[in-house]
């Protein structure tokens, strides 16, 4: 129940702040304006690396100057980290496994001086609610994906989501915990898997039932929605074919679209890229409000869609991934076009794209493949993810044999089978047999896709991609010699196509490991070693022998490096780790220095990965922070005292020493630290105890208290 309370006190923060313009419509408006632009980062990466360097060198001036020099090396910080800050902000567009190698350890951040630390960028976990939105340019066949986190612990604050690797497979509304690296409002992390992502309340979308939807059409200042209000409702309700029907045939009745067009709306945004960006939320929020105000209860409506002018910025249409409510935005020309409304409708019911294994989009079997196509029916894959086919009639294939297959557009043969299921060993995936009939809103199908079994894959899960792989026409076959899996049609009529499968046993097919490096940046003084974590992934297919692998480093000259173990023997698809140690030369340059672990398959190296690194030889001039907590000063005690100290360095405690009257008791190199005090061996009076703590820096500081020892 406290969940539930914290959650709905988040929602009503989430999309009621929403329509009155939090910080989320600035964040969309400068990611969007970029959308479908890929820039270099060459001259990025060369100018990150001086100026790191040039800020960690005034760090280490600035922690050894007094008054004025002091003064004059802030105000060069201020400069230096100013131009920096700009640059890694566009490198977390770009390319966030760059700027997670030159973000800064938190030990350097915090020795940073006040004022100059607020400007760098931070390590934190941040525990909130996640929105995805998918936007489609089908023209040029480019898509791009939006994450966003709303900070439960402060709902006015949203930061945009960048993933160096692994996007996580969850929907809009899951409730995560993040750890990354974050700069301004914008949070990098090296993958959406754990333990950088940690689901809490991972949302599921709606895929059943009716969808009360509200259809708001919203016009610019300086342009007008190119359809008319019944063109907009017929594609979306009345028309003879409509949105509604379409997806109530694709789900055999379990899903329908009932609702109502609004509008249009004037709303103060125009479509001039320079004075107005792609601001979808911008653009949903006023359409909500100009609909609110006129009588519409928008509560009523947990998907929404909003139709608007043409917009230099924004594509073709957009839709979240789930939500309540979830949002689609269909833009200019494509009005009219229900290829377009059904495909982002498919992206709020959850699904992502239909793709080949080389091109995102190009599976236009299904309705979330090109628009363009007229409508088309959702694959096998889709439609078992949406939980539209009935268990009873998706059949799981193990053995050699012959199946029917009964086609996917509607319930004829009930007894049959409408999806046959393959497990795909090798990647834990499936492979998945519908046959396709140009019936009814099946009527456009492709001419490649007609009267013949469709082989996909998909992972089973919700926000990953399905892959079409092939159309078997009869005495056409698929065959997986990985797996040894083969498929063929063998023949077919009007309703049904009937197959062979064949199990002949997987052969051993190797594959390069994966490698991973953690912390990806660590720092040091010149001359120290630190350790690091170095994952190897054996992804040779399951019939393969035992792997070994070799590590090795590469380090700058004069470092040194080692592995334990140096050799990792690993069975297909398992995990090893191994301790990576790397110790900077006691020359070494205040800089960001780039190193690299690699393992090489010791039969044939090449098979082989790497993942890189940074150590950061900084000069640690701030001394720990050392307090005693038990005894207080000034009390009195007797028998047998425990003695305990707190020491605290952002580089970390060497060791803490224990002083009775100025007399060495105790050396402790790990916390707790503490030490009984025997006060019988004592005479009575006062007594000064004194801790000493020292970092790895070598530098220290120390506190004394007295007290009295009294005989009892």
């Amino acid at each position: 129940m406290k969940n539930f309370t914290l959650k709905s006190q988040l929602y009503y923060y989430q999309f009621y702040s929403l329509f009155f313009g939090i910080s989320l419509l600035i964040i969309g408006s400068i990611l969007l304006v970029s959308i479908f632009t890929n820039v270099a980062s060459a001259y990025h990466d060369e100018n990150i690396t001086i100026l790191s360097n040039e800020l960690l060198q005034e760090a280490t001036k600035y922690n050894k100057s007094q008054g004025k020099e002091k003064d004059e090396i802030k105000l060069r910080l201020g400069t230096i980290v100013s131009e920096r800050k700009e640059i890694l902000l566009e490198e977390i567009e770009h390319d966030p496994i760059s700027f997670l190698l030159y973000a800064l350890p938190s030990e350097v951040r915090d020795q940073l001086p006040p004022g100059i630390r607020e400007q760098i960028e931070e390590h934190v976990e941040i525990e909130g609610i996640l929105t995805i939105i998918r936007g489609d340019d089908f023209v040029n066949k480019k898509s791009l994906v939006t994450y966003y986190l709303q900070d439960i612990n402060d709902p006015s604050t949203t930061y945009t989501l960048h993933f160096a690797k692994n996007p996580p497979a969850l929907n809009s509304d899951s409730w995560i915990i993040a750890k990354g690296v974050k700069l301004d409002k914008k949070l990098v992390l090296a993958n959406g898997n754990e333990p950088n992502v940690n689901p809490i309340e991972a949302a599921a979308a709606a895929q059943t039932g009716v969808q009360n939807t509200l259809v708001i059409i919203a016009n610019f200042t300086n342009s007008n929605v190119p359809c008319s209000f019944s063109t907009v409702e017929s594609v979306m309700f009345t028309g003879i074919q409509n949105i509604d029907q379409y997806y109530q045939e694709n789900s055999f009745n379990n899903i329908s679209f009932v609702g109502v067009v609004k509008g249009p709306y004037p709303i103060n945004y125009s479509n001039d890229s320079s004075t107005n960006s792609c601001d979808l939320y911008g653009f949903a929020n006023d359409a909500d409000q100009k609909a609110s105000q006129a009588g519409v209860n928008l509560s009523n409506y947990p998907r929404r869609v909003y139709v608007l002018p043409d917009h230099l910025d924004c594509g073709i249409g957009y839709g979240s991934i789930g939500g309540n409510p979830s949002r689609s935005w269909v833009f200019g020309p494509w009005c009219d076009d229900p290829d377009v409304y059904g495909h982002e409708l498919g992206h709020n019911l959850g699904n992502h794209h239909s793709n080949t294994p080389s091109e995102e989009y190009a599976d236009v079997s299904d309705i979330m493949g090109y628009a363009g196509y007229g409508y088309r029916q959702f694959n096998s894959p889709h439609k078992d993810e949406m939980g539209w086919v009935p268990s009873s009639r998706i059949q799981t294939v193990t053995t050699n044999g012959n199946y029917i297959i009964s086609r996917l557009e509607d319930g004829i043969n009930p007894g049959e089978p409408q999806v046959l299921k393959i497990f795909k060993p090798d990647t834990n995936e499936n492979y998945y047999l519908g046959y396709r009939r140009p019936i009814g809103y099946d009527s456009n199908l492709v001419t490649q896709y007609r009267d013949r079994t469709n082989v996909h894959r998909w992972g089973g899960v919700g926000g990953t991609f399905t892959y079409f792989l092939s159309a078997l026409s009869d005495g056409q076959s698929y065959t997986d010699q990985t797996n040894g899996i083969t498929i063929t049609q063998t023949s077919h009529d009007t309703s049904r196509s009937f197959v062979s499968v064949s199990f002949s046993g997987p052969e051993c097919v190797k594959a390069n490991p994966l490698v991973t490096v953690s912390p990806i940046s660590q720092s040091g003084t010149p001359g120290s070693t630190k350790n690091y974590t170095v994952t190897v992934n054996n992804n040779n297919s399951s019939v393969c022998p035992q792997n070994q692998y070799n590590l090795s480093g590469l380090v700058p000259g004069g470092w040194s490096s080692s592995f334990s173990p140096s050799i990792l023997n690993l069975n297909s698809g398992q995990q090893g780790s191994s301790t990576w140690s790397v110790a900077s030369s006691s020359g070494a340059g205040v800089a960001n220095y780039p190193i690299t672990a690699q393992a090489v398959d010791a039969v044939d190296s090449t098979y082989t990965d790497s993942e890189n690194a940074t150590y950061v030889v900084f000069i640690d001039t701030t001394p720990p922070t050392v307090q005693i907590t038990n005894p207080s000063n000034g009390a009195a005690v007797s028998g047998t005292v425990n003695i305990q100290v707190s020491a605290s360095d952002a580089s970390g405690i060497n060791r803490v020493e224990i002083y009775i009257d100025g007399s060495l008791k105790k050396t402790d190199t790990s916390s707790p630290y503490d030490y009984s005090w025997n006060t019988r061996k004592y005479a009575n009076g006062t007594h000064t105890i004194t801790a000493k703590g020292y970092d790895q820096a070598g530098y220290f500081s120390q506190t004394s208290i007295t007290v009295t020892k009294v005989k009892r």
